[in-house]
């Protein structure tokens, strides 16, 4: 059913499409859905789409791991100090108040343009982590703190027999939030850091050509490579929670 709601979906946006830019007819406007398609199937014979991919996934994956285990970290420390949780919580709330393209100019007179994406992207997707992690920690914790005050037990086995296994689903929700979140975060800091490699450089290459379709073709194997990372996520932590 749902495979079924997509292909009326996609063909009834392509038809649109379709109609729209046939009746705009100005491609630096509305390129037609042909024209990005055969753009697209061109874009696999080249060998500049491979390693764009390559590094933007690369880019997105290393940033969800390595903000996934701050974060769970982070988190155990702050459940067991209340300072360091309320510094986090202040901490978190000025990161999420800052927007994303100031982290950008900000970075870029510190560090290489290939440590700002990383770094962007990180400091958008600790909070999230961090956050579904805390909270269902400390939701673990009020649930079990009558049991553990009656039969105490080491920090090791708290976490890795009580909490860990109740913390699945929050665990699952918070990897794939931030995976979605990752390429979209990433191509934004690669396109405004205009890096060497990468799905953001490429798109600002056809931006600065004045070539709206190559744009178009860039974004749809963007969302493209989101769906099928994003499926890939689901079906490895169903294997490793189930």
């Amino acid at each position: 059913m749902k495979v079924r709601h997509w292909i009326y979906f996609i063909a009834g946006f392509l038809v649109f499409w379709l109609i729209l830019s046939c009746l705009i007819n100005n491609i630096y406007i509305l390129p037609s859905p042909f024209m990005v398609i055969e753009i697209m199937i061109k874009l696999l014979f080249a060998t500049s789409f491979y390693s764009s991919v390559f590094m933007s996934v690369f880019r997105a994956v290393l940033s969800v791991i390595v903000s996934f285990i701050v974060a769970v970290l982070i988190a155990i420390i702050s459940l067991r100090n209340h300072f360091i949780s309320s510094l986090l919580e202040k901490t978190i709330l000025v990161l999420r108040s800052i927007p994303n393209v100031t982290y950008v100019i900000l970075l870029l007179f510190w560090v290489s343009r290939e440590t700002m994406v990383f770094i962007v992207s990180f400091l958008l997707l600790f909070p999230i982590i961090y956050q579904n992690i805390f909270e269902s920690l400390k939701e673990q914790e009020n649930l079990w703190h009558d049991v553990l005050m009656i039969y105490p037990q080491s920090m090791y086995v708290t976490v890795t027999r009580i909490y860990i296994p109740l913390m699945k689903s929050a665990v699952v929700s918070s990897l794939i939030s931030a995976s979605s979140l990752a390429f979209k975060v990433g191509v934004m800091a690669e396109i405004l850091g205009q890096v060497q490699t990468g799905i953001g450089r490429q798109i600002q290459l056809a931006r600065l050509d004045i070539d709206l379709a190559s744009v178009m073709a860039w974004t749809i194997w963007l969302i493209l490579i989101v769906f099928v990372f994003d499926a890939l996520i689901k079906k490895l932590l169903h294997l490793i929670t189930r």
